[in-house]
């Protein structure tokens, strides 16, 4: 009898640390998409970091390239996704657990410019911020960024559609596509030969405050305390910085932006809980 119950307990704690073990994730949008690989390499490394405490794990991916909107609606079960990266906005931090250190130092709130090369004279003619609003921004119709530059007073176009964004820029449907300071370069040389009159506008730069967080779903409160835990602890350690300075490092030269007028704004969609006042989790440049 003893050995019965010895059994029955054992089998009912693994099934109720299962969900916290077992992570799944969204794959890219496409197979050129390459935006999710720094949160998931960071994910893991957090999740390694709290093996010895917390257990084993696995990840699993989607079979769908879910949408932000749809990847939210996933999350509130779990049963596809119970982990999300994704730019910050209120239904996101309502609606799952936010865990609230910005996966990349804020660096997507660094914008770069990707424009037509038959209409880089529009951008040579932006002396304001008023200038640059006066054009318009070719943006996600889901993102979060479209949110905030929308509500800063910034003319868009929205798509539904990552990809077709670029060629949206190069049909001259705006003027100007703002991808993050992570994003720009990787996107530009995957897509150059495809789009030759693509390029990268050289004298301008946006920077919106635009953390990035994982999202977990309300049914694993266990694997957002963990992941929490796991990269406030690769934060002190020195680990964060290290593959964060690898990965993005040579972009942030590249970026040379102290050479470009910097247009800084606030974002007033950011929650009260952002953790403005924690240095070690921002990017100061």
């Amino acid at each position: 009898m003893r050995f019965l119950l010895f059994v029955l307990l054992f089998v009912a704690a693994i099934a109720k640390s299962e969900p916290n073990t077992v992570i799944r994730l969204v794959p890219g949008q496409s197979d050129a998409d390459t935006r999710h690989v720094f949160p998931h390499k960071v994910l893991r490394l957090a999740l390694d970091a709290t093996v010895s405490s917390d257990g084993p794990y696995k990840i699993e991916y989607s079979r769908a390239h879910y949408t932000r909107d749809r990847a939210l609606i996933e999350l509130q079960t779990g049963n596809n996704v119970n982990v999300h990266h994704a730019p910050t906005r209120e239904e996101w931090e309502k609606q799952a657990i936010p865990v609230y250190i910005p996966i990349r130092k804020g660096l997507l709130g660094y914008r770069l410019l990707l424009v037509n090369e038959k209409t880089q004279s529009n951008l040579d003619a932006v002396e304001s911020l008023d200038d640059l609003k006066s054009l318009y921004a070719g943006l996600g119709e889901q993102w979060s960024i479209t949110k905030v530059m929308d509500a800063l007073g910034f003319n868009i176009v929205t798509g539904n559609n990552y990809e077709g964004l670029f060629t949206m820029l190069m049909a001259g449907r705006f003027d100007y596509f703002p991808r993050g300071l992570n994003e720009v370069f990787k996107e530009y040389k995957a897509r150059k030969a495809t789009y030759a009159g693509m390029k990268l506008e050289p004298n301008l730069a946006l920077y919106i405050p635009s953390p990035s967080y994982f999202f977990v779903s309300p049914a694993t409160p266990l694997l957002a305390d963990r992941i929490e835990r796991g990269l406030n602890k690769i934060i002190g350690d020195g680990t964060f910085d290290i593959v964060f300075q690898e990965e993005f490092g040579a972009d942030i030269e590249l970026a040379n932006l102290r050479n470009r007028k910097i247009f800084r704004l606030n974002n007033p969609l950011l929650s009260p809980q952002t953790p403005s006042e924690v240095e070690s989790y921002w990017l100061k440049l």
